[in-house]
């Protein structure tokens, strides 16, 4: 991963997500933002993870804590995986670790893995990429999605009928490519599959930016 997160260790401050398009010098007050990059902040405050420089923008990032909860749009560090909270998560709830994701039908996910790799837990739809035991794959089933906990849930390689939906992109782990739950920053870019041996080069004019398809989002712009 290619990102740094100041994680708050008190959680009165505001959460997500505001996100000031101005580049601040580091002289800048840091009493009550996330710097992403530039001088840390105090130790009291924050702690740091990985890297990246940029603009100040507001999160609301945590280290996973299994009394704690947790609001649509909150991100959860547990054992050095970035995890977006997608609904509202209680202390208690069996799906409360972001490693241990429901097996229910009629549960919906309560984390996304911020990840190229493919996850059994995440929705995929056509054309979405995935790297699977160090290659690239393409869920290519226009009518039905990859849907956790259902017969098409199934990874690549896997056994069975559903396999068929994931074709073969690359011999390589190809980490250019974009992937639906990677999450992108401002100035990142990627390149987004067309068809086979085809694609174009965009570049993230946001942050965070995910989910966000760069031919249809005006998140991406084309280089």
């Amino acid at each position: 991963m290619d990102w740094r997160f100041k994680i708050k260790k008190r959680r009165k401050f505001a959460k997500l997500i505001l996100l000031c398009s101005l580049i601040f010098t580091a002289a800048s007050s840091l009493t009550t933002a996330y710097w992403i990059g530039g001088d840390e902040l105090p130790e009291d405050q924050t702690k740091t993870l990985q890297g990246n420089t940029g603009n100040w923008i507001w999160y609301g990032v945590y280290e996973y804590d299994p009394n704690a909860s947790y609001s649509p749009g909150d991100i959860v560090i547990y054992n050095g995986q970035a995890y977006w909270v997608r609904r509202n998560i209680e202390p208690g709830n069996p799906a409360h670790n972001p490693e241990n994701p429901n097996e229910h039908i009629m549960l919906p996910m309560l984390y996304e893995n911020d990840t190229e790799e493919y996850r059994p837990y995440h929705h995929y739809n056509l054309n979405d990429l995935v790297i699977y035991n160090n290659r690239v794959y393409r869920w290519a089933n226009r009518f039905f999605g990859h849907n956790p906990n259902t017969v098409s849930g199934v990874p690549p390689e896997s056994g069975g009928l559903w396999r068929i939906n994931w074709v073969l992109v690359s011999d390589t782990p190809d980490y250019d490519f974009w992937y639906p739950y990677k999450i992108y920053y401002e100035g990142n870019v990627v390149k987004f599959w067309q068809s086979s041996g085809n694609y174009r080069w965009y570049r993230s004019v946001t942050q965070p930016n995910q989910h966000n398809t760069p031919d249809s989002s005006s998140a991406w712009v084309e280089i």
